[in-house]
């Protein structure tokens, strides 16, 4: 089954493994190629039947930059949302329990792509993702923090986010509530967000 409702997932989190922007062809809308053209330039777009697509160089996304796609702030809608997918109807109506998600006062049916080597990676409770990830299909945030990788220059308050968005999860769930002091000073920032993410994990 290449698409999972969302409550057979866990916990999410994006490892880098780089490998949705290798194997997927990334489709535009007109006005995400217009705006990465425009940005970019015309060879980061490939037009095939009429429609828009990111160009692949040596088999993967031309924006990936070893692992870490390098316009995390210009991504698509469909590298934004990936590895989730949100319909208004379930998909099948085997599955419309396991794929219900009430927000915002509205319903949704969320479903994750089995081949996304995140699922049941890291702490982040999978509710708490698809959270963010409607209100970024919804337009009603811009800012990417939960949803995506922790090597980027939204690092640090992704781990401020997720500590405070754990709250009602955790308590929910009558688990001990993690104590996340910031090591915001330490020189190695990356060696902060792992001890950080260590010490959640030790304290859940």
């Amino acid at each position: 089954m290449p698409l999972l409702p969302w409550r057979l997932v866990k916990t999410w989190s994006c490892i880098l493994c780089g490998e949705c922007c290798r194997k997927f062809e990334v489709r535009l809308l007109p006005h995400e190629a217009k705006r990465l053209i425009e940005k970019y330039g015309p060879e980061v777009v490939v037009v095939r039947k009429g429609k828009y697509y990111l160009k692949k160089v040596n088999g993967a996304c031309i924006f990936q930059d070893k692992r870490i796609c390098s316009i995390q702030g210009d991504k698509p809608m469909a590298c934004r949302l990936w590895p989730f997918y949100v319909e208004k109807k379930p998909m099948r109506l085997e599955d419309r329990y396991l794929a219900r998600f009430d927000f915002m006062g509205e319903t949704y049916y969320v479903y994750v792509h089995s081949m996304c080597r995140g699922i049941n990676k890291g702490i982040t409770p999978v509710e708490v993702v698809i959270m963010e990830v409607i209100s970024l299909m919804k337009r009603k945030t811009s800012m990417q923090i939960l949803s995506t990788s922790m090597l980027t220059d939204d690092s640090i308050k992704r781990i401020e986010m997720l500590s405070k968005a754990l709250k009602s999860v955790i308590i929910g769930r009558k688990l001990p509530l993690p104590q996340v002091p910031l090591y915001v000073s330490l020189k190695n920032r990356e060696l902060a967000q792992r001890t950080l993410l260590e010490r959640l994990e030790a304290e859940l």
